[in-house]
């Protein structure tokens, strides 16, 4: 894994996800290994009862070297989102209503190559949870039975998944393309803008279908070189000694302010991998015994740290005993950027910003490429966990409060109107999508833009062939009302308005006449 001997490579060389198989639903890679994964929707925050549902379907016995991988992932590729907004106008009027929208498309696309604001810098983006399941087997094809086993664990992935509220969608090798080719092929020109779904072909293993054919990998000391793309990898060398489930919400940037975060194109791993759980323990068990001793020894006196690495035996024990799977853990940051300045800059952010949340990151150098490849979905190697040196042992307890399963609220789901939050995820809303009643405020300080929102409220709609009806204590609508060809009407008491609906009524019950 870490003899390379030259400085550019095809990047289908160094992945490893040859097909995918339809009917049974898992992928096949070129190690002796099948997977399949669930592309999520993150969660807004935390109840706390997600951690015990994850941990009811990570505790069971799994197979010896298979690995479980957390990708928190905030992708350019807005084009499902931009393409329903513009796919609700159809068959409307091409009005000015409707052309504004068209702008506000072209905006938002815009936004995910340049900030879209200078206090922020935020970019538009679209985030997503990808966990990836990869289990070994005897030989290049599984046996039934191991597809038994991973068809078993897939459906109560599934389940657990959907109870949670990731809203799961299985990978297909179709989406699986989609997905890597946004995660490797970043920029203007990359071919996923042309917004057509990305579609596999039969006939050439899916490692060699992601990278666009005009670039390709340049290995550098400290960072990486895909197309134009920078690549910089950052490993947690130190988790934070205490944590809380849902503090991982706050891993893309500051939800209070939004004026800290990581704004550049990143991706989060957390790799969780399963050893042969007895040989782990027995190992555990001889370094405790070893804790123990300096602990009560006169080493102590001298070397206070050995009272808090026996503290971290008898948590981690605790746990063992209970019934807790002893598991290896490794979280990767990395950062992608167009040019050198933005990405030593977004480094040195993300280190800053992730150092407040009691994470120490160090930048990675001489081994960037191995530890990028370990990063992507289906990229983690079990040869790499003892070679890296970036593992850390815990149980799953301890893992699950560090997950990267969180993002920004995504809206209603209708792309009526598209707002973007603090840390740049795209929200679709519209009042219609309510269960109960479709009534809303708008309540905000003086001048912070409540007419603005009201008036673009009005745009979203007139533009999807609604009718809009505004009551209003002034003229702020009056010149909106004339560009969409609308009436103003005043009331004052020289224009002998008449409004009654009675004069509306047909047909009269007696009942109402009493």
């Amino acid at each position: 894994m870490t003899a390379y001997a030259k400085a550019n490579y095809p990047l289908a060389d160094l992945l490893s996800v040859i097909a995918y198989d339809d009917d049974k639903k898992y992928f096949v890679m070129d190690d002796n290994s099948v997977g399949f994964s669930f592309l999520c929707r993150p969660l807004p925050g935390s109840d706390g009862k997600e951690g015990d549902q994850l941990k009811s379907v990570m505790k069971q016995a799994w197979p010896a070297g298979t690995t479980i991988n957390f990708n928190l992932f905030p992708s350019q590729n807005i084009n499902s989102q931009v393409n329903s907004m513009l796919r609700m106008r159809l068959g409307c009027e091409d009005n000015i209503a409707h052309q504004a929208i068209k702008s506000r498309a072209s905006y938002l696309v815009n936004g995910t190559l340049k900030p879209i604001d200078d206090y922020s810098g935020i970019k538009v983006r679209e985030i997503h949870v990808l966990i990836t399941v990869v289990m070994p087997i005897d030989d290049v094809l599984p046996s039934e039975k191991e597809i038994q086993t991973l068809s078993e664990l897939r459906a109560q992935f599934d389940s657990t998944f959907k109870s949670i509220g990731f809203a799961p969608q299985a990978l297909t090798n179709h989406l699986y393309l989609e997905i890597m080719s946004s995660i490797l092929n970043q920029g203007q020109q990359a071919s996923w803008r042309d917004r057509m779904h990305a579609e596999a072909e039969d006939d050439k293993p899916l490692k060699c279908q992601i990278l666009d054919y005009d670039r390709t990998v340049e290995v550098f000391s400290d960072h990486l070189k895909i197309g134009d793309t920078l690549v910089k990898t950052l490993s947690v060398k130190k988790f934070p000694r205490q944590t809380l489930q849902g503090a991982a919400a706050w891993y893309l940037g500051d939800l209070l302010t939004g004026a800290n975060g990581i704004r550049e194109n990143c991706l989060i791993s957390f790799t969780v991998y399963f050893p042969e759980q007895q040989a782990a323990k027995d190992k555990l068990s001889t370094k405790r015994q070893w804790a123990n001793n300096q602990a009560y020894g006169p080493l102590l006196k001298f070397v206070p740290k050995l009272g808090a690495k026996k503290q971290g035996m008898d948590d981690l024990f605790k746990e063992i005993e209970e019934g807790e799977a002893v598991v290896r853990c490794n979280m990767t940051v990395v950062i992608f950027s167009s040019d050198r300045d933005r990405l030593v800059r977004a480094t040195s952010e993300a280190r800053n910003y992730l150092g407040i949340r009691q994470f120490t990151l160090l930048e990675d150098k001489y081994f960037v490429l191995p530890l990028f490849l370990n990063a992507l979905p289906f990229g983690a190697d079990r040869k790499a966990i003892d070679e890296s040196y970036r593992y850390k042992t815990m149980a799953i307890t301890h893992a699950l409060p560090l997950l990267p399963i969180y993002g920004d609220w995504k809206g209603t789901g209708s792309p009526i109107m598209q707002f973007v939050s603090r840390n740049g995820q795209l929200m679709s809303y519209c009042l219609f999508d309510s269960e109960t009643n479709y009534n809303a405020t708008v309540a905000a300080q003086s001048g912070s833009g409540k007419s603005f929102l009201t008036n673009y409220l009005i745009t979203a709609y007139q533009s999807a062939g609604a009718q809009v009806w505004v009551i209003d204590v002034g003229r702020s609508y009056e010149k909106l009302s004339k560009a969409f060809g609308g009436d103003f009407i005043e009331f004052t008491p020289e224009s002998h308005i008449c409004l009654n609906p009675f004069e509306l009524v047909q047909v009269y019950q007696p009942e109402f006449i009493e």
